[in-house]
């Protein structure tokens, strides 16, 4: 008995010794409980995405509201590779839609060409900021398209530069069929369209940083617009 009392003695003590539960920091309590930030990238990049295809060219395109309109803004020599009717595909979530477009204007001057959808149900219009972006070398830039074949091919990039003679230059996987995706950079907690792409800058390379035609010029052709 008395063994039986020193060994229950014992075993409470040592329950008694144990080292308390290490704290978890209140830094870490708030991350954990945090409401996780809503992403937007889906639906404010991929969302305004179309991809264009036709029999000898497979492109890209963003959505916008043009003056009340929705219209679909590419690359001028993306127009002119399709037919003046041609298949255009969205992704609003899990819905993906098929239609024709019809290519309606292209600027005499800057590589951009509107085309008009003939029906608009399930398009999503991107964002378009009320002044211009003005990306800066090194921030985070998006965009999404048709490149190397591969449906909404969403590229996460930075802005590499604003070239002397105006154009944006962003890095990335940008390739083949990514012609008219639209770059999209933060601004005011959105993704604003900031350029569309038109070229890679190192011809023949895969890896090339891609040129874009900037926001000045898309607002000076969508002001054009009649």
């Amino acid at each position: 008995m008395r063994y039986l009392l020193f060994f229950l003695v014992g075993v409470v003590s040592a329950a008694l010794a144990l080292p308390d539960k290490p704290k978890v920091p209140e830094a870490a309590l708030e991350r954990l409980h945090k409401p996780r930030e809503e992403n937007l990238i889906v639906p404010q990049v991929v969302g305004p995405t179309v991809l264009i295809s036709s029999v000898d060219s497979s492109a890209s395109g963003v959505v916008l509201k043009v003056k009340g309109l929705v219209r679909i803004l590419t690359a001028k020599h993306v127009a002119d590779n399709v037919k003046d009717r041609t298949a255009v595909y969205s992704r609003a979530g899990r819905v993906e839609t098929r239609r024709m477009a019809v290519v309606v204007v292209k600027a005499p001057e800057a590589d951009l060409a509107l085309l008009t959808p003939e029906d608009d149900k399930w398009l999503v219009p991107a964002f378009q900021s009320s002044v211009d972006p003005v990306p800066q070398p090194g921030e985070e830039a998006w965009y999404c398209g048709y490149g190397s074949l591969v449906p909404f091919n969403l590229v996460k990039t930075i802005v590499n530069q604003m070239a002397m003679h105006g154009e944006l230059v962003v890095n990335g996987e940008g390739w083949k069929g990514h012609s008219g995706s639209g770059v999209f950079v933060k601004r005011a907690g959105k993704w604003v369209l900031a350029g569309i792409v038109v070229r890679p800058v190192a011809s023949g390379s895969p890896h090339s940083p891609v040129g874009c035609v900037p926001w000045a010029d898309i607002h000076t052709f969508l002001e054009s617009v009649k």
